[in-house]
């Protein structure tokens, strides 16, 4: 309780704080473009901090004055993905690249969707504009690690998670997936 207690005073000074920064000389909240980034701020925090229905709130807080902006579509998008809710996920995801066609974590989550619905062809196609608009994504190596591995396709899985790993020394999620590759 006091965790919580604590992390509700932190995200209301923060709040408090950009709050203040927008408000003009006469008292009144400036209608800016920085209302969206400080919403969006505290949506990212929220989301960190575990507290996702505030999250999201704050994120559709920050749609209303920047409804272009591909971050916050993306971050709603992880939001839906967490709930499990990947229709909504990917839609959220799909506007998002309406505004950033070159958002690589976004398609590279879209095609975390495709695969885990089975749509493996789907998920590749995604995993390989990933790898060509950045070919040093770790996650993308390790979804790929995960996507080989599910199609029976081991060496290439194994290579995959070598490369996230080799890009990412501590990333725990693509030994885990090559670890899994030896205990089967």
């Amino acid at each position: 309780f006091k965790q919580n207690k604590y992390r509700r005073i932190v995200l209301n000074a923060s709040a408090i704080c950009i709050l203040f920064i927008v408000v003009n000389t006469r008292g009144l909240i400036d209608m800016s473009p920085y209302m969206a980034s400080g919403y969006y701020n505290l949506g990212l925090l929220n989301y960190e901090y575990g507290d996702i229905e505030n999250a999201a709130r704050e994120l559709r807080k920050a749609l209303v004055y920047n409804r272009t902006n591909a971050d916050i579509h993306s971050s709603l998008g992880n939001i839906y993905y967490s709930y499990k809710d990947y229709n909504s996920a990917e839609k959220a995801y799909k506007k998002a690249l309406t505004f950033d066609s070159r958002h690589t974590i976004t398609r590279n989550n879209i095609g975390r969707i495709h695969f885990i619905q089975g749509n493996y062809n789907d998920a590749l196609n995604e995993y390989g504009i990933v790898l060509e608009l950045d070919p040093d994504l770790p996650q993308v190596h390790k979804n790929l690690g995960d996507l080989y591995r599910a199609t029976g396709d081991i060496p290439d899985s194994i290579k995959e998670y070598l490369k996230a790993i080799e890009l990412n020394k501590g990333y725990m999620d693509a030994y885990k997936g090559l670890a899994e590759l030896y205990e089967d």
